[in-house]
């Protein structure tokens, strides 16, 4: 299959070509050139020499293999992707277009930055089976979603282990995603929450703890007071009944046995009690939640620090005696060790004009535009596409691509095609719609 990108006037196009494909007066085409379907790249196709390219429309948007280059996949994003896939099916078997034309790999989803709406490429004759197409495309999101994001890797590899089954209903697993979506929305960092108490929280149990100590504490005065009373009470039976006591003849052998027993039973039962209190009173304090004040607790954390950190041995750039290098050296520390670099100086677009500013090229792949969050130079101006242009470095050699820009990327005057990737050298200038560069 061909691939080539064109600009008229008003648009631009992605062109496909594939001599191998069925022939062009299928009712699929048909039906794709004569309906603007819903999240389906408008085409058109034309003729040459026999062989047929199908034009595909692609102003003001951008694959999402570009898209998600610098830029993790999130859970809006995920939600957008499997919603538009499930809507573009059901606008298959509407229009009565065989799914499995569709061209599911990223270079090829094409993406609206402005309105987040995903655009899928159909070409006819293409049949290439959509779930093995769509199990390679799940593994793409895989790598790309942000992992941070509890909800997004699990959806994420929800997707990715339901499509390795056999004979797996696509629908089904998509559907049951996006009605599952609102069920567990956020619900495991609610439970992490729940499970995680704040100061305040924590404060509260210590006090109800506490309280809960103190309030037994009167039980055990109150429980005091009655066997002293009980004591009291007996010593003074036995006071009044002096006389009738010592009329009654008691063995002595008799009485120290009987005494001996009481008293194990009295040491038995006490020991019990005893025992049983001390246990309780272990489990209360290793409920406990103590908490330490910001003081400490920061104290703590620069003590840490302190005995984490080794000691350094700082070579300055004056201790370097060869000085054919000494200007071109720079140091990194690991512990005790030194390790000394040479410096590779960077490219660099210098602007021509002082209100925009000046980029380092230091990525492999440096993206230009005016969309911060998508690219690594933001170019304020509203001449310049939100995902303008790039730079990348290969091997020794930097390369310039437009990225289907509305006003263009100039190399040296000349105005690149869409998608068009020219090799630049220092003192290029480069320009991003009426944005000035030089390359150095």
């Amino acid at each position: 299959m061909q691939l080539e990108f064109k600009r008229d006037l008003n648009n631009n196009y992605m062109i496909l070509s594939d001599d191998s494909l069925s022939n062009s007066d299928d009712y699929r085409v048909r039906m794709l050139i004569s309906n603007k379907i819903p999240f389906i790249l408008k085409c058109n196709v034309r003729k040459f020499d026999q062989a047929t390219k199908y034009y595909y429309e692609i102003t003001s948007k951008h694959p999402i293999s570009r898209i998600f280059e610098k830029k993790k996949i999130k859970k809006e994003e995920l939600n957008i992707l499997v919603t538009s896939f499930l809507k573009v099916l059901e606008s298959s078997f509407e229009y009565l277009l065989n799914p499995n034309d569709f061209i599911l790999e990223p270079e090829y989803i094409y993406m609206n930055i402005e309105t987040n709406q995903i655009y899928f490429c159909y070409m006819p004759g293409f049949e290439k089976d959509i779930s093995q197409s769509f199990h390679t495309l799940t593994a793409y999101i895989l790598e790309r979603i942000d992992h941070e994001d509890k909800y997004t890797v699990a959806t994420a590899y929800e997707l990715y282990r339901q499509t390795m089954n056999d004979n797996y209903s696509l629908r089904n697993i998509l559907s049951s995603i996006t009605i599952e979506e609102n069920k567990v929305e956020y619900s495991k960092s609610k439970e992490v929450e729940q499970e995680i108490p704040t100061v305040s929280q924590a404060s509260e149990e210590v006090e109800k703890s506490t309280e809960k100590i103190k309030s037994k504490k009167p039980l055990f005065l109150f429980g005091g007071l009655v066997i002293i009373s009980a004591l009291a009470l007996l010593l003074y039976f036995l006071y009044q009944n002096l006389a009738v006591i010592k009329s009654i003849e008691i063995n002595n052998d008799i009485l120290l046995k009987v005494g001996g027993v009481l008293l194990i039973v009295i040491v038995i039962v006490i020991y019990s009690f005893y025992k049983k209190a001390q246990s309780k009173q272990e489990e209360e304090s290793d409920s406990l939640i103590i908490v330490e004040d910001d003081e400490s607790i920061q104290t703590k954390l620069e003590k840490d620090k302190e005995e984490s950190v080794e000691p350094v041995t700082l070579i300055h750039k004056e201790e370097v005696h060869n000085e054919s290098i000494k200007e071109d050296l720079e140091s990194s520390y690991y512990g005790n060790t030194v390790l000394l670099n040479y410096r590779v100086p960077n490219k660099r677009l210098i602007s021509t004009m002082d209100i925009y500013q000046n980029f380092d090229l230091k990525e492999k792949t440096f993206l230009i535009g005016k969309m911060q969050e998508h690219v690594d130079g933001v170019v304020l101006d509203e001449r310049i596409s939100r995902i303008h242009a790039e730079i990348k470095k290969v091997d020794s050699k930097y390369f310039l691509t437009d990225l289907n820009s509305t006003n263009g990327t100039f190399h040296n005057g000349r105005r690149l095609e869409a998608n068009e990737t020219v090799e630049i050298h220092p003192e290029d200038r480069i320009q991003f719609a009426t944005v000035e560069y030089v390359f150095r």
